[in-house]
């Protein structure tokens, strides 16, 4: 990959905990603190040059362990935060996508999320070219950037992306331009649903909403004497703002998702006279349609069971499982219902600890586990449900909650039947020879590691190392490892760089960290012995003969605290390296020059960046007029150049179509454009002149057609 490009990784988070009060604030699930692993594991291996993150705590603490992996800070931006939202949000999303300047009460527009977003990755590009930068973000806010970029990406794409979280995507520029796209790694969580319940002006019935059929009109109910007046042929009318807003509202429930409808329209009377009637037939209509909600306004516990244990509708079934009191009811659907949305409500009103143990044991859902788990309080169904559990998720939150009971842990790690389940015990266990055990001898690599990471035995380490089939086990192995010789070895003969990585990383003798930096390594293995050298004057020699920009990038900081470094740095082969140089530089002139002469586009951008920082708009406007001999970057320069004078004293310099319009564009002075479009010696320049000038007789002796 060229110098010029920036990759930008954006990181949508991991699943939240809902509902919840404030956005703002609102932290990782359980299940959500689990999957950003995937985060680090994707990212690890890589170059990061820096962390950024919309300031919302989900977004923050997903990204967090990769950049304490990277040793980096991360920053918050207010403009990468996710979208406002208004009370009827859920209910107007086709609307917002189908018209991005649509905002519901209180919300916020697709179009005003892309506009602060965009400019804040714009900023991204200008300040990290030519680096990797990571980006903490919201669905919302990345779908708003991608749809920029793609003008296909519309609320099909949203919908296939709204239940990955953790979502990681890549998107590499040239410049400000997108010039590739790969999706790295997801995990498809269930979104944990908002109940949009509403009730009748007359109190007596209520439907539940879920987030995917909110404010879309049940059905239709028909009974001979029962049609209500707002209803044709039994079915609710459609208010006109759909074909406006693309949001419908139902009279039979009374929800109003649009905030053009001033207010609810009541019940009739002839409806009101026969509520009876009208509650038999939403039973009916209950027990026969799993389109429907209806059953949500039974409170009979008898017919509450029938249609938790009988009813074909997982919609039907989820409405009433939250009002069944009976606990035999709630643990035969926990433990047997197809639906996990509705498994997950039966799971969250139950309170037998043996039958909690029993779904932790046999749900395969992770959420469900998790929830299980959470609610158990008996170390005795724990570590059953971590010995027993096929799946791990519930038994790696078991052996979790096990952890100082070293004889619970050491059984879990021999016995457990799930990987994950074992590499949770290991991980907690200080049992070293136990922790030998599992890491010689486990049949997955994942417990493997975990145990790895405890041990302490330095030849047990090595045995590891020397024998593992598993790169990240035996980086973690090489990682712990403290006899240099044998780092040096690894590092120069491991066939994986990752493990190569790891033990250049270990070792803490600088006349080792030199003898691997100065080798014929790849230049990765190099740049982590190159992170602990403390020396400056040894940083000094090793800089100078370094060609590689992640192994200078390490010394460049030891380099700047002597009095030649920043000359070492303007003058060192590497642009990106120079390019770091230049970001410090605070000698106009200077900087004049190397934008001027320097051969490489993102050195000379970094010199344009601090030029315009620095508020040199006379070096900048001279660049222009010299543009014949220097014209890479000069639509960088004249992207600076913003007052009307200054426009005014470049426009006799610049051609062609893209420097004409940016100009052109932004001058004000209609005068001076008639004046010039008839004057300057480029015609895209002239014919742009005339076009704003309303000079349409110049226009067409330009060659400009009229579009009829």
């Amino acid at each position: 990959m060229s110098n010029s490009r920036t990759t930008v990784i954006f990181v949508r988070h991991a699943q939240s905990q809902q509902p919840y009060k404030d956005d703002r604030t609102r932290p990782l699930s359980r299940a959500g603190l689990y999957d950003r692993k995937v985060v680090l594991e994707v990212l690890q291996g890589r170059k990061i040059d820096a962390f950024l993150s919309s300031p919302y705590v989900r977004s923050v603490d997903t990204i967090r362990p990769a950049a304490e992996f990277f040793g980096k800070e991360i920053k918050t931006d207010e403009r990468f935060r996710e979208r406002e939202n208004g009370p009827e949000a859920y209910y107007c999303r086709e609307a917002r996508w189908n018209d991005f300047s649509f905002a519901e009460k209180g919300g916020e527009s697709l179009r005003s999320v892309q506009k602060r977003n965009i400019r804040a990755l714009h900023d991204v590009l200008r300040d990290y070219a030519g680096k990797t930068v990571v980006i903490g973000t919201h669905g919302t806010a990345l779908s708003a950037i991608l749809n920029y970029y793609d003008d296909t990406f519309d609320i099909e794409s949203f919908r296939r992306i709204v239940d990955w979280m953790p979502y990681v995507v890549e998107l590499v520029f040239e410049g400000d331009e997108l010039v590739g796209k790969k999706e790295l790694a997801h995990v498809e969580k269930e979104q944990q649903s908002y109940d949009f319940t509403k009730i009748t002006a007359c109190g007596e019935f209520c439907i539940g909403c879920s987030r995917k059929n909110a404010g879309e009109c049940p059905g239709c109910i028909e009974a001979d004497g029962v049609v209500p007046e707002w209803s044709d042929s039994g079915r609710c009318r459609i208010h006109a703002c759909t074909r406006e807003y693309g949001v419908q509202f139902c009279g039979l429930c009374a929800q109003f998702p649009c905030e053009k409808i001033p207010k609810l329209i009541p019940w009739n009377e002839h409806a009101v006279e026969h509520l009876d009637r009208m509650r038999e037939m939403c039973l009916d209509q209950a027990r026969n349609d799993s389109r429907d909600w209806l059953a949500g306004m039974i409170d009979d516990q008898e017919v509450l069971a029938d249609l938790a244990m009988n009813h074909p509708g997982g919609l039907v079934r989820r409405a009433v499982v939250g009002k069944v009191t009976d606990p035999e009811v709630l643990a035969y659907v926990a433990l047997h219902d197809e639906s996990r949305q509705v498994r997950k409500v039966a799971v969250g009103r139950l309170s037998d600890e043996e039958v909690l143990a029993e779904v932790a044991r046999t749900d395969d859902y992770d959420v469900i586990q998790i929830m299980a788990v959470d609610r158990i309080t008996r170390r005795d169904l724990l570590l059953q449900v971590a010995l027993e559990d096929p799946y791990g998720h519930g038994g790696g939150c078991a052996a979790e909650e096990l952890r100082g009971d070293e004889e619970a842990l050491k059984k879990i790690m021999l016995e457990g039947k799930a990987a994950m389940a074992r590499a949770s015990a290991s991980y907690y266990s200080h049992d070293q020879e136990t922790l030998a055990l599992v890491a010689c001898c486990d049949e997955d690599p994942y417990p493997r590691r975990c145990a790895t990471r405890h041990l302490l035995d330095q030849e047990v380490l090595f045995a590891v190392y020397s024998q593992d089939p598993s790169a990240r086990v035996r980086a973690v192995a090489a990682g712990k490892i403290t006899d240099s010789e044998r780092l040096f070895k690894i590092a120069m003969e491991d066939p994986e760089r990752e493990v190569r990585m790891a033990a250049a990383g270990a070792v803490r003798d600088e006349e080792t960290m030199v003898r691997i930096i100065r080798s014929k390594q790849d230049p990765y293995t190099r740049a982590e012995a190159a992170k602990h050298i403390t020396d400056p004057d040894l940083a000094m020699v090793l800089f100078e003969k370094e060609t590689e920009h992640v192994v200078l990038y390490h010394l460049t900081k030891l380099v700047l605290r002597t009095p030649e470094g920043l000359d070492m740095l303007l003058k060192h082969e590497n642009p990106s390296t120079r390019g770091e140089g230049v970001s410090m530089l605070d000698d106009p002139e200077r900087l004049y020059e190397i934008a001027l002469k320097d051969p490489v586009d993102c050195v000379k951008r970094e010199a344009l960046i601090q030029l315009n920082v620095m508020g040199r708009q006379d070096l900048l406007k001279k660049l222009v007029k010299e543009h014949k001999k220097w014209s890479d970057q000069l639509l960088v320069v004249v992207s600076y150049i913003n007052e009307q004078e200054d426009l005014k004293e470049i426009f006799p310099y610049i051609s062609g179509k893209v420097l004409a319009e940016m100009v052109v564009g932004r001058l004000e002075d209609l005068d001076f454009l008639r004046e010039n479009c008839r004057t300057h010696p480029d015609r895209d320049v002239c014919l742009c002149a005339a076009l704003k000038a309303g000079d349409m007789e110049r226009a067409r002796e330009l060659g400009y057609e009229e579009k009829k």
